[in-house]
């Protein structure tokens, strides 16, 4: 075999989830010997050993197929079959450390067939390396393919409808399609959305966050009148709020034994214009530090919900107003927002 050989490979890339986690070595051995049986099993009832190469990866294998064009679907009738059968171990008596899942990336090039180190035949080029990175993205229980894969298997009746479309970035920042196999009638497949592509999950307001958006609804108007014109005054505007929510959670949550003091500047009448003015006399250096750490640190977990402009967190969007009344509804009304 020259080293410029070359074939059609379907890879089935795939590994244990969760491999090394609370597993002694022990179980880890037991899984792999487990993993073995069942992938030569799967294999093997569907092609022969001439038609396949197996390649150690860790905690997984890469199964690599040279089978004849007819055998179109043949990595995702394999990939089917093993989560079947790994999903008939999970008895309710075998012990926990012994349970596995896997997660599967199936792709398919046409790579070089090499000889490796070992004298063993063995597969390199693109369409191995880009396997693993499809199965990267996968839960467990999950079967991701690639663009080629997905681009011969969609024109099938049997495939028409079992795929759902992603598109991820690599570590190298290259755009990778992949498309979740959603089809056939496999018990143990996991159909859910993968996480890495589930939106996130809304945070809830914390109690500084709510009264920090409530102080600045209420005063929308007198920071307008500030923010008209002077950009700068974007920071000493952001930490009276700031100051002004802080006090509110002191007092919420001080008692008999344990009073509060404001933090809020002490001005001759403590009216808001006076203290926005202690503020403005502050360095401008100072009031960007105090913005930064009393309000985009303690706040960013909200930008996408409750700001116009998540850099001048003086602006509450509609969504945020409505945030804050569903979640907090006793600050909403102790601010008559209403």
């Amino acid at each position: 075999m020259s080293p410029s050989d070359t074939a059609l490979v379907k890879y089935i890339y795939l590994d244990v989830v969760g491999f090394t986690y609370k597993r002694p070595v022990e179980a880890q051995t037991a899984i792999i010997t487990k993993l073995n049986a069942i992938v030569q099993l799967s294999t093997f009832a569907l092609v022969t050993e001439g038609e396949v190469i197996f390649i150690p990866v860790g905690d997984g294998i890469c199964i690599c197929l040279i089978c004849p064009p007819d055998k179109y679907d043949i990595h995702i009738q394999i990939a089917e079959d093993i989560i079947r059968r790994i999903v008939s171990l999970h008895n309710p008596t075998a012990k926990s450390n012994r349970k596995f899942e896997v997660r599967i990336g199936i792709n398919e090039n046409i790579d070089n067939i090499i000889t490796d180190i070992n004298g063993r035949k063995n597969v390199c080029g693109f369409g191995v390396n880009n396997s693993q990175r499809i199965m990267s993205f996968a839960d467990p229980s999950q079967i991701l393919v690639g663009r080629t894969t997905y681009d011969s298997l969609i024109p099938r009746e049997n495939y028409s409808e079992s795929f759902r479309a992603y598109s991820a970035e690599t570590k190298h920042k290259a755009t990778i399609e992949l498309y979740q196999y959603i089809g056939g009638n496999v018990a143990g497949l996991n159909r859910k959305p993968p996480s890495f592509f589930a939106p996130p999950a809304e945070i809830l307001l914390t109690r500084y966050a709510a009264y920090y958006i409530a102080h600045v609804i209420k005063n929308q108007q007198f920071i307008d009148s500030q923010r008209d014109n002077k950009p700068y005054n974007l920071y000493p505007l952001g930490v009276l709020m700031a100051y002004l929510a802080e006090d509110s959670v002191g007092r919420a949550l001080s008692t008999r034994t344990r009073p509060y003091d404001n933090h809020t500047p002490d001005t001759p009448n403590n009216t808001l214009q006076e203290q926005f003015e202690c503020f403005t006399q502050s360095p401008y250096y100072s009031n960007v530090d105090l913005y930064n750490s009393k309000v985009l640190d303690k706040i960013q977990a909200f930008y996408p919900y409750c700001f116009d402009d998540p850099y001048e967190a003086i602006f509450i969007s509609e969504k945020g107003k409505n945030k804050l009344q569903s979640e907090w509804p006793e600050i909403y009304e102790e601010f008559s927002l209403s």
